[in-house]
């Protein structure tokens, strides 16, 4: 099996939710909690954590818990009283715009009949608190992926793909109060993408004009988004004839890139009323190598970073990086470094100072690098341990 076959079937495997290690226990409530910051509904709010934190699903204990790192060179560190036990798999997270709330959508599965998106408060230090009294916002049987927008006031979230009329592909902006953290509205759209298709990442621009949602082998399919009323217009599908896209990257000149199996796409996408173009940039592929990419980030405008394998027979897995200018991409010398095993998700911190790459190993499952400024040349810093079943989703949540 090929490492593009083997990142589809874990991101059919993480959207199924096919495995759960803990039962839900407790007096109705979703989230399981032994920590004390997890025993009522306080903290966080606009005030957000003490810090730089970051959130990754998928660590040590695998499927039940949420690890947290406050971010500070040269190292990870715990968060306040991380790790957090929630008994069920998260399948995708995202943290408010105020950095005072972290949403987790968790799958449906039959030891778990009971999914959808719940939230935590973030407090001092970056603890986590159980937000609605443990029970689920909005209830959803197959997140697959979410972002907040630039406005902080819209969840978006694309479902799975389904093999049943009765539970279409759907998109949705969920209202959010900045305040409370809770959802307030939401009218899902179903958008029907090709057979076969996986829902692996989802992106809300910047500017707040249109969000991404990468398909694998279905494409990409880019919305028309109007951030005053949530309301997502008709898709500009982008496909191909044999390539799979597996994440996209927006920067804030609305350039958008692709995550393509064996180069990275850039395409300008520009608006007029309730449509979308989306151009080609001039030499728009960018080839890495035969293993991917499978997850990129932006650091600004000035830098773009994607994870692949070398391509050889016993793959080597690593990190690539590129200077950006209107879309263009340059590959910068000197400038690939180690990555974790099977990384699924890269994300630069809100500082611009380092990268993360979450993956699957039993020690050094995530890694943090150093953002080295005016040349983008990254150094490794520290590492984490994560799960090593890839069966299980990597997520990975950083403040703003």
């Amino acid at each position: 099996m090929t490492q593009v076959q083997r990142r589809a079937v874990r991101g059919a495997a993480a959207v199924a939710g096919l495995v759960l290690a803990t039962a839900l226990v407790g007096c109705g409530n979703f989230f399981v909690c032994d920590k004390a910051s997890c025993t009522g509904n306080g903290g966080g709010g606009s005030t957000g954590p003490a810090g730089n934190v970051a959130y990754v699903g998928n660590n040590i204990s695998a499927i039940a818990s949420i690890n947290g790192y406050t971010l500070a060179k040269p190292t990870l560190t715990a968060a306040t009283n991380s790790p957090y036990a929630i008994g069920v798999t998260p399948t995708a997270m995202a943290v408010s715009r105020n950095n005072g709330f972290l949403y987790v959508a968790s799958a449906l599965t039959t030891a778990a009949p009971v999914a959808g998106i719940y939230g935590f408060t973030i407090g001092s230090g970056g603890a986590l608190s159980v937000l609605n009294g443990g029970f689920a916002m909005v209830s959803l049987s197959s997140v697959a992926a979410m972002d907040v927008s630039p406005d902080g006031n819209w969840l978006v979230v694309a479902t799975a793909n389904d093999t049943t009329a009765a539970n279409p592909v759907t998109i949705t902006a969920y209202g959010l109060n900045a305040t409370s953290g809770l959802i307030t509205s939401g009218t899902p759209l179903p958008y029907g993408p090709p057979t076969g298709s996986i829902v692996s990442a989802l992106k809300v621009a910047p500017s707040g004009q249109f969000i991404s949602v990468a398909l694998g082998t279905g494409g990409v399919y880019t919305f028309p988004f109007t951030t005053s009323t949530g309301l997502i217009g008709t898709p500009a599908p982008t496909t191909f004839s044999s390539v799979g896209v597996y994440d996209v990257a927006i920067d804030s000149n609305n350039y958008l890139y692709m995550a393509a199996t064996g180069e990275i796409l850039a395409y300008a996408v520009s608006s007029a009323g309730a449509s979308l173009t989306l151009t080609p940039v001039t030499a728009t592929g960018t080839a890495t190598e035969a293993g991917g990419p499978f997850s990129i980030a932006l650091d600004g405008t000035s830098y773009l970073y994607a994870s692949a394998s070398d391509g050889a027979s016993s793959p080597t897995n690593l990190i690539y990086a590129f200077s950006i200018k209107k879309g263009a991409l340059t590959p910068l010398s000197t400038a690939t470094i180690s990555a974790p095993a099977s990384t699924t998700k890269l994300a630069v911190d809100s500082t611009g100072a380092y990268l993360l790459a979450a993956g699957y190993d039993p020690s050094a499952g995530l890694k943090m690098y150093g953002i080295t400024s005016g040349t983008g040349i990254l150094t490794s810093l520290d590492t984490a341990a994560t799960g090593t079943s890839t069966v299980v989703p990597t997520s990975l949540a950083l403040s703003h």
